[in-house]
This record gives C-alpha cells, structure tokens and sequence, in this order.
C-alpha cells in the first residue's frame, strides 16, 4: 500500500507517464485509475446566492397591501411567488427600492418566495438607507436582531441560517430597501464561460441602454443599480440616464442545472450630449454647433457689445422681444437644450419724461429694406463708428455719416422722397440734388 501512498502525492501529468513504472499487487492496481477518474471535474462545493431587487411598477405614493403582487415590486423576480404575505405601513419600488415606515411609524413586509428561492441560507443581506439621513432608524430581516440603517446605500448582513420560505422586512422608522440577497450553500459546476456584462462603459443622458450580458449558466439575470442611482433610473433591463455621473449596475444570475450563478458589477459613465445653440444679436445670429451643455451664455464680447451708441445690452432672453417699455420679466443664463438665445437692448428717450426702451434686436435692426418692386434701401456705418441702423417699428433711424444706398434693377430712379419723423441731420447724396427731403436726378 505504500506504493499507492506515493501516487497520491503526484500531478495529474506525472501520474500518467508513471503509471507503468510502479509496481502494485493485483488488487490494487485500479486504485490509480479511480484518482484520476475523479480530477477529471470540476464539481466543488459552492457559495450561492440570489439577489431580489425592488424596482418594480408600484410608485412611492402608493401603499403595498395584500392585494399587491411580490412580481409588481421586484420586477417580476422568479424567486418571488403570489401576493405580498403581509403589509404595514410599505410603500412604492421606485429607483431607490421600496419605502418601509414614517417618519412616526415602524413599517413592515412579508414577501413569500417561490421554490427557486426556498433554500436554508447562511445569511441575509439587505442593501438600504435612512429615508432621511436626520431621521435614525433600524431594519430586522426575518426576525433577526435589528441593526442601524446608514444615510447612504449600504449592506447589512443578518446571521440567518434556518430554512425560508418567506422573507420579512421590519424597520423602526421610514427608510428605502433596494434588494435582499440570500446566500447559502450548495455544490455547481462552473459555466464554460463566465458571467459577464457586455455594454459600453459609456451613455448619453436621455438614450437608453439595454442591458445585456455574455456567459453564465443561462438563467434569467436580475439587474440593480448599486451605486450612482440620482444618475439614472432602471426599468427591468432598460438603464435610463437621467443625469451626467457614474452609475454602477450589476447582474445577478442564481445556480441552474448544476451550474454556479453569479454576480457582475460594471461602471458605465454617463454624459450629457452636446447642443447646437444659435445667438441672436444686433440684427444677425451665429449659429455654435457641439457645444458642451449646459452652455453658458456670453457676457462679454462681441455677441453682446453694444448695439449702438444709444442702445446698450442688457441681457439674453429666450424669444425674441418686440420694442417696449417694460423689461423682459427675467433673462436666461445658459441653455441646456440646443435652442436660441436673443440678446435684448435698452435705451433711454424722450424729454421731461424719459422712457426706456427694451427690444431684442432680432428683426429691428436693419440692414436693408425692399421699398419697392425691384428698389432697395441699403444702409451701412459708413463713416459713423456706430452699428447699422434698426427699424422701431415705424420708421428707420439712422445716425449722423450712415449711408443709405437705394438701388434699382430696372427703371431708372428720378426722384425719392423722404418722410422724417424726427431729428435734425441733412441728407446728402453723392448724385444728383437734395432739396429738403427731396432727391431729384437719374441713376440706374
């Protein structure tokens, strides 16, 4: 027997080269043949466990009773069966789980489990919250010795070790539970090829993402969100960003067919998608593509100089705003969709009794006007520093040295006349002769 002493010591490898070389009675000689017979698999003791997420259908709002079904608020867990066994003061499976309590009141449910989920643990996990971070509270699984909830998303481990076949949350006061995990004993294979999750570590804000995963035994895969949940919601397998930050998602997957289940983690980072954004400004706009959102809107520089020497930017505004005397009732500092900004001016007039004037200088300012079939009016600085003359909705003001160039692309022009509103600048005219607000020649 010495001999099969020694073989036990061996490698898988260096037994079978020297299997001839030892010398065994007769009787024992299969001995050999049963040790390497049994390194062949991979059967091993295991351990197991099963995660039931509460991120069902049934709103914060609303009490879970008896009549509620265990499938509405863990997403329709196969390790859950019938109606919710018992209810107290149990509320919702939003985002961050189901609310258990008030801010008075200690709150409690029973969840009876299916066969699947029928096993005699070694420990109940529970990952949960306070309800409010100044408000102390306490949960007990199934009985156990209650413990202290944290502000923030923790695991609390309870020493369960009986038989289950239901699952009871009790808690002191108002706080969220997000999923229970049940682990405990058994014996697998592991699958050929691992669990995995398949997506991109990346997302936009407002696209969805269809989680997905690789490997594993087959079994249906239970997903929650474990950290980052104010950065995205989760709606069965569907993950919604809802905000830029990093969102951590796991999937669960429980033995089947004698093959270890498992439990995967993956940080996805999401990110808030550029906008295109169009500035208007002293009668023309600037269209600026991919810019990061939320995008600031400028306070200095070109797209908010001055208009002209009487009319002063005062800020941007989301519409465009026709001439007045009242001031737009509040402005806007950044846009966070692609969408337009208008920059809106104001000035002062008027005698005993100045008024101020307020307009967003989109269609106002002016650059030329169509006065007739084939007859345009152009204006320009010409040799005045100020801008280019706008429109006040009756008449067009132009400054001391702007030009007014009236061209025609068919008759030739013999006389204009000119209609002044107010002010007190001479026009002049490089052909032909001004008399008063008359022009009388020909150009063509």
């Amino acid at each position: 027997m010495k001999n099969i002493y020694l073989l036990s010591n061996l490698t898988k490898t260096s037994v079978s080269r020297r299997l001839d070389a030892i010398s065994l009675p007769s009787r024992c000689r299969v001995m050999p043949i049963i040790l390497l017979f049994l390194t062949a698999f991979s059967l091993h003791a295991w351990g197991a466990s099963y995660t039931i997420t509460f991120n069902g259908t049934v709103s914060e709002s609303t009490s879970i009773t008896t009549s509620t079904t265990a499938a509405s608020i863990t997403g329709s867990s196969s390790y859950v069966t019938g109606n919710v066994a018992a209810a107290n003061k149990a509320y919702g499976a939003t985002g961050d789980g189901i609310k258990l309590g008030t801010s008075s009141d200690a709150g409690s449910i029973t969840i009876n489990l299916s066969t699947s989920g029928q096993v005699t643990p070694t420990s109940i996990v529970a990952n949960c919250k306070l309800y409010k971070s100044t408000k102390p509270a306490t949960l007990s699984v199934n009985g156990a010795t209650a413990k202290n909830v944290t502000a923030d998303f923790d695991d609390l481990t309870f020493d369960i070790t009986t038989a289950i076949t239901s699952i009871s949350l009790s808690s002191s006061k108002y706080i969220w539970v997000k999923s229970i995990t049940v682990n405990y004993s058994g014996s697998c294979t592991d699958p050929t090829t691992p669990l995995s999750i398949t997506n991109e570590a990346t997302a936009t804000v407002g696209t969805p993402v269809a989680l997905a995963t690789a490997g594993g035994n087959g079994s249906a895969v239970t997903w929650s969100i474990v950290s980052g949940g104010s950065y995205a919601t989760l709606s069965g397998s569907t993950l919604n960003p809802t905000a830029a930050g990093t969102v951590r998602v796991q999937a669960s997957q429980g033995e089947s067919g004698g093959e270890c289940g498992a439990t995967v983690t993956k940080d996805i980072t999401i990110s808030v998608a550029p906008i295109d954004v169009t500035l208007h400004y002293k009668g023309t706009s600037a269209t600026l593509n991919n810019q990061a959102n939320p995008y600031t809107l400028p306070t200095t520089g070109a797209y908010v100089a001055n208009a002209c020497d009487a009319w002063t930017f005062d800020g941007w505004y989301g519409s465009s705003y026709a001439k007045s005397t009242t001031k737009p009732t509040s402005y806007i500092t950044e846009l966070t969709a692609s969408g337009n900004a208008y920059a809106v001016y104001k000035h002062t007039e008027g005698g005993s009794a100045p008024e101020t004037h307020n307009f967003s200088g989109t269609d106002e300012f002016t650059s030329s006007i169509d006065v007739a079939t084939g007859v345009t009016i152009s204006f320009a600085k010409g040799a005045n520093s100020n801008n280019s003359p706008y429109w006040d909705g009756s008449a067009v003001r132009v400054y001391y040295k702007n030009t007014m160039t009236v061209t025609s692309t068919g008759d030739n022009l013999t006389r204009i006349e000119f209609t002044q509103t107010s002010g007190t600048n001479t026009i002049s005219a490089n052909i032909g002769s001004m008399s008063g607000l008359v022009w009388t020649g020909n150009a063509s």
